[in-house]
Order: structure tokens, then C-alpha cells, then sequence
């Protein structure tokens, strides 16, 4: 049964499931958590050659997929997020993903759909690391303990 379906009709029968669940709660003020994750499926159905690498969006609160995408093998997770990121509503939920999304367009497609985010950064990101180091101990951050003794 399962080889006979259509896969994109299936999957997206099942997001605005998601989505229909997941809107009937009551609205609250707090940022819902929303993770991206990629993974590799190892041994998968013999039609797909090697691995079948799946980027997927889920509510961590109440663990529904509310996205998954397959990643070609011709490009990476990085490039799918951009493009899953762009058909969801982001409006009340803060995204969270490991330092391979740690990118401005990932940062900024994010903000652009009205969403927030919440990503680590590397040392092997070097810039990107010694900028943020450098607005925590710049004498006027904001969380700066002379800024906080100053007012």
C-alpha cells in the first residue's frame, strides 16, 4: 500500500493536519519552540541510491512534523531549510537548529516570516564568534555590568 501512494499528496494531507491541530489551541503570549533537524535514513527503500536525507520541522512541545522535505543529493540541509523556512508561517515561534544553520539567510528568512531563532555558534566560525563575544564584554552592552552599574 505504502509504495502505490503519492508521497507530496500524503505529506501534505498530513501538514495541514498538523496544522489544524496545532491552531486550535488557545493563543498564548510565549514563543512556541520549533526545532529543525536533519537526518539520514540508512538501508532506505531500495528506489532511493545510498541514504534518503530528510530535513524536518517539528513542535517540540507536542512533537507533530509540521514540515519534512527530502534533501537531494545535489545540495545540502542548509539550502531545503531556506526553502521550507519560506512556506511556513514562523509568526509565535522561535526556531531552533544545530551551528550548520548558523547562516544570515537562514537568520534572515527566519525574521522575515516574523519568526525568532535560537542557533549556537562555533569556533570554527570564527568572525561570527568574536563579534558576539565582543557585544557581551563592550563596555556599552546592554548586559555589560558598567552599563548596569551606570543606571
Amino acid at each position: 500500500l505504502l509504495s502505490r501512494i503519492d508521497v507530496a499528496a500524503f505529506e501534505a494531507a498530513l501538514t495541514r493536519w498538523t496544522t489544524d491541530v496545532l491552531e486550535e489551541e488557545a493563543p498564548t503570549s510565549e514563543l512556541k519552540p520549533t526545532a529543525i533537524d536533519g537526518k539520514s535514513l540508512r538501508g532506505t527503500w531500495q528506489r532511493f541510491e545510498g541514504a534518503v536525507q530528510l530535513l524536518a520541522v517539528i513542535d517540540t512541545e507536542t512533537k507533530c512534523v509540521l514540515h519534512q522535505r527530502r534533501v537531494p543529493g545535489d545540495t545540502n540541509e542548509h539550502q531545503v531549510a531556506l526553502e521550507v523556512l519560506k512556506e511556513l508561517v514562523l509568526t509565535g515561534r522561535v526556531i531552533t537548529a544545530d551551528a550548520m544553520f548558523c547562516h544570515q539567510d537562514v537568520c534572515a528568512t527566519i525574521i522575515d516570516s516574523r519568526g525568532h531563532y535560537v542557533l549556537p555558534v562555533k569556533e570554527n566560525q570564527e568572525t561570527l564568534l568574536n563579534a558576539i563575544s565582543w557585544e557581551f564584554t563592550a563596555q556599552d552592552a546592554v548586559f555589560s555590568p558598567l552599563r548596569s552599574a551606570a543606571t
